[in-house]
């Protein structure tokens, strides 16, 4: 975090993602009264997020999607994914300058359910950049 304060211009690109491992509030979880306090979804990770948005950082995925019980995490170990009983803690955040450019966030369900690489799915972003950054 300490590298991006006071080093990027807000209209600058950038772009962070990653499994970040936090959920940010109750529509990200699929059981959240039992998820209060507990790794994922506790107060002291919410201040990292609190930190991100505080640099003017935008939560993508939110930005097209207001809905709850869009996951991007299943625990293996309980079937949740079978049960539909996952968080969203796979993320990506953009600066004001690029979130303009963002047309569509999505969680590709899809590509968990059929190839099971892991226990997340991947969370996908398109972006339309400006002319100004085509190739010659």
């Amino acid at each position: 975090m300490q590298e991006l304060q006071g080093n990027y211009d807000s209209e600058d690109f950038l772009l962070l993602a990653g499994d970040i491992n936090i959920a940010p509030d109750e529509r990200d979880l699929s059981n959240p009264e039992d998820m209060q306090e507990q790794v994922s979804f506790h107060p002291t990770e919410h201040l990292f997020l609190d930190k991100l948005r505080g640099l003017k950082f935008n939560d993508v995925f939110r930005q097209f999607h207001q809905e709850k019980g869009r996951y991007s995490w299943w625990d293996f170990r309980t079937r949740g994914f079978e049960k539909d009983e996952g968080m969203r803690i796979d993320h990506i955040w953009v600066s004001p300058g690029l979130l303009t450019h963002c047309q569509s966030c999505t969680i590709d369900v899809n590509a968990r359910e059929q190839h099971k690489p892991s226990d997340h799915a991947p969370v996908i972003t398109e972006i339309q950049l400006p002319d100004r950054f085509a190739e010659n």
